[in-house]
């Protein structure tokens, strides 16, 4: 009977205490942000792929996350790499440079203190090519992998050999090293940013109901439904896109045909890494002093034209070289031939790029060509064209100062503005 007595006034008397309680419930998000650089650059370029809404939705959510009641910043990790081409010393550059590229922007925007973040610099992505090869079905995949758990260098009589990298250049004869080029190094120019979000939320806890001595039962603790929150597990290398194709061309005029009174235009179509289709046509044949001295120029030249530059992309600064079909009907009396009616044959050129503003490049070529056929030579005496011979073929010439102006949404020069 005491016993039972002394329960009652104990249950009683506790409720009392725990009304004026609170727990306090605790829960973790996380946000990414993944930008992307351009081959051998460190600048953060909006414009470069997807980076432009990649930035703006990251700040949205930070701003949203910071309005939150509760919410605090846990942790912060940037983390940094560069692809497998190119000098290790380079890379490591490389990846430190994009590091600071994306931490200077994120202080710019005021979004987080130094203090909360920690950075890791990757240089070579090894660790992201290792991964994007265990998760693809790709015939190559263990060869890969097992390079790439291979010792990165060595050494051999005082001098550090890349010994990885030059792995995966033999690997079946560089297809696989061309082809993993294209499709996955571009996903590894890149920096990736982790946000952990501690909320804190409280949850009250109401006095529990108290029923008849004889029925006393255990209290249950009544709250509040509380949403749940998607927990994301936070990537170590985020999926890397399928591969995008950046449509590049340029329009273009020689400015030495135009000084000369022979209106031209040409343009070129971005094909495959550093290979352009060319295209050039030009026409003066309204020309003509009388009917013994003509200058007239008419023709038009197709081919593929190859640019040697670090980038392996068309229009940029480098060398270049082209091989050409052309088609041509010219009459310059007294100065060199005349090759009436069309002459057709092929042309070879040299030339180097060089940029001068963010859209234009001025680019300097020279060439030259064979034409098949009669062609007449004639000399001009008295208001008459005397025929002197006739050769079965010429060779044609070909200089050119061109301007060109850059088309296309990723297609300009880095360093200019």
């Amino acid at each position: 009977m005491l016993r039972k007595f002394l329960f009652i006034v104990l249950w009683t008397i506790v409720p009392v205490g725990l009304s004026a309680q609170a727990l306090s419930e605790i829960w973790v998000t996380s946000d990414t942000l993944q930008v992307y650089f351009p081959q051998g650059e460190s600048i953060l370029e909006p414009e470069f792929r997807n980076n432009g809404e990649s930035l703006k939705k990251f700040t949205e959510n930070f701003h949203q996350m910071k309005e939150t009641e509760g919410s605090k910043v846990m942790s912060v990790l940037i983390v940094s790499g560069a692809s497998p081409e190119g000098r290790i010393s380079l890379n490591r550059r490389l990846s430190d440079e994009r590091a600071n590229a994306v931490l200077d922007y994120l202080l710019e925007q005021e979004l987080l203190d130094p203090s909360e973040v920690d950075v890791e610099s990757r240089g070579v992505d090894w660790k992201g090519l290792y991964t994007i090869m265990e998760y693809s079905d790709l015939p190559y995949r263990q060869d890969v992998m097992a390079i790439i758990s291979g010792p990165e260098t060595d050494t051999v009589k005082g001098k550090v050999i890349e010994v990885r990298q030059k792995a995966l250049m033999n690997l079946d004869n560089g297809k696989v090293w061309n082809e993993i080029y294209d499709n996955y190094f571009p996903n590894l120019r890149g920096t990736m940013v982790m946000i952990v979000w501690n909320i804190k939320r409280e949850i009250k806890i109401p006095a529990p109901i108290v029923s008849a001595p004889e029925q006393v039962s255990e209290p249950e603790l009544e709250t509040a439904p509380q949403p749940q929150p998607e927990i994301k597990q936070l990537p170590e290398q985020s999926p890397a896109p399928a591969p995008a194709w950046s449509f590049a061309m340029v329009a273009k005029t020689n400015l030495l045909y135009d000084g000369m009174l022979i209106p031209n235009l040409g343009v070129e179509f971005g094909i495959w890494k550093g290979l352009v289709l060319d295209i050039n046509y030009m026409h003066n044949i309204w020309l003509r002093v009388d009917y013994s001295y003509w200058y007239r120029v008419h023709g038009a030249e197709f081919g593929l034209k190859y640019y040697f530059n670090k980038e392996k992309v068309p229009f940029k600064e480098g060398h270049h070289v082209g091989l050409y079909a052309q088609m041509l009907t010219f009459d310059i009396t007294g100065i060199l031939v005349d090759a009436e009616p069309w002459k057709f044959g092929p042309m070879l050129t040299y030339g180097y790029t060089l940029p001068i503003t963010r859209r234009l490049n001025l680019d300097f070529e020279v060439g030259l060509g064979l034409l098949f056929g009669d062609v007449y030579k004639y000399d001009a005496v008295d208001h008459l064209r005397l025929l002197r011979e006739i050769e079965d073929f010429a060779f044609v010439p070909k200089a050119g100062v061109t301007l060109q102006y850059l088309i296309g949404k990723n297609n300009y020069n880095q360093k200019k503005k």
